[in-house]
């Protein structure tokens, strides 16, 4: 409760701040070494640190971290020829999984350390890990399939432990949390999907948007507020966005002259981030806790995506610009 207590002073100050910083804060963009056909940052820690991959001229995928001062970092899994960071923590620790042998050979989790040793992760048995987020006790989440081609997912403790865990059919476990809480999705018959909160102590909570055939969470911050998309039948491919609060409660919503929407992340303040579309096209968005909007896009963009943002409020993606390439976002908090 204390550690709570404080995180909620802190989330409070930096709320305060954000009311009065100014609502066009600066944009760096930037593309990763030998990044020919794109760059997808996916993560942003606390230290304005981004991982995720990106394509080098013969479309194959590698890792990369990148440094608050713009320095960045390509690397690889063991023998990898594809690899994809999806997760850094406080550390600077990044998870992700890569592929080796070819294109349809299982994907192998890893732990990226600080120091650039990456550790390949699996069960016990040697079953295969693909992990996806990880908090700055060590702790990762992310699911994996069994030899009859089922989903469970698992929590990894860092003195090597790991939990597995079902919410149901072909559990996805997407996002985790400082406490240890996880959220994801599961596939119940006849194709319709639910979302679940696995508390620190291992009790599981399926929730759903009423009505929808498909609840996705994407993202859980430390109060176990969670967000994701949901969309109604029969337009299943029409997405919106949704807030599901610690105590339940799920708000829908969708930016102000929005088609669509897909609200990817949360942080500890409650500002949420994603992507909007509207009749010029596709735009990040940033939705404040009493309800406000903000609206932006990289300079040049013809398409922007939002992926994920920090404690500070800093916010990174990718965007298309004119000549259909893909470039990596830093959106500054103020």
């Amino acid at each position: 409760m204390k550690i709570k207590a404080s995180y909620l002073l802190v989330a409070m100050a930096l709320l305060a701040i954000a009311s009065v910083s100014a609502q066009n804060p600066a944009i760096t963009t930037f593309d990763a070494p030998g990044a020919t056909h794109g760059t997808y940052p996916i993560a942003i820690n606390a230290a304005g640190e981004v991982t995720g991959y990106f394509f080098d001229a013969n479309y194959g995928e590698h890792g990369f971290v990148r440094d608050r001062r713009g320095s960045i970092t390509p690397f690889d899994g063991p023998n990898a020829i594809a690899t994809v960071a999806q997760g850094i923590n406080a550390e600077g620790e990044i998870v992700g999984f890569y592929i080796v042998g070819s294109a349809t050979g299982a994907h192998q989790g890893f732990l990226r350390s600080r120091d650039g040793t990456i550790t390949t992760l699996t069960l016990p048995d040697g079953t295969p890990l693909q992990a996806r987020s990880i908090n700055a006790a060590g702790e990762i989440s992310g699911d994996y399939v069994d030899s009859v081609g089922d989903n469970h997912g698992f929590l990894r403790h860092r003195d090597g432990r790991v939990d597995v865990f079902d919410a149901g059919p072909q559990t996805n476990a997407v996002s985790l949390n400082e406490e240890g809480s996880v959220t994801g999705g599961y596939v119940e018959p006849g194709n319709s999907t639910y979302g679940f909160l696995r508390s620190a102590q291992g009790e599981i909570t399926s929730f759903k948007v009423t009505g929808s055939a498909f609840t996705d969470p994407g993202s859980i911050n430390s109060f176990d507020a969670i967000v994701g998309v949901y969309s109604y039948p029969p337009n299943i491919f029409l997405f919106h966005s949704f807030l599901r609060e610690s105590n339940g409660i799920i708000t829908i919503f969708d930016p102000p002259g929005a088609t669509e929407s897909l609200a990817n992340g949360i942080n500890g303040v409650g500002t949420i981030t994603g992507e909007y579309a509207d009749s010029l096209g596709f735009h990040g968005f940033l939705r404040f806790p009493n309800g406000s909007y903000v609206s932006f896009d990289p300079p040049g963009s013809t398409l922007t995506l939002s992926e994920a943002i920090n404690a500070e409020g800093e916010v990174t993606g990718y965007y298309v610009d004119a000549a259909g390439m893909t470039h990596g976002y830093v959106r500054c908090a103020f």
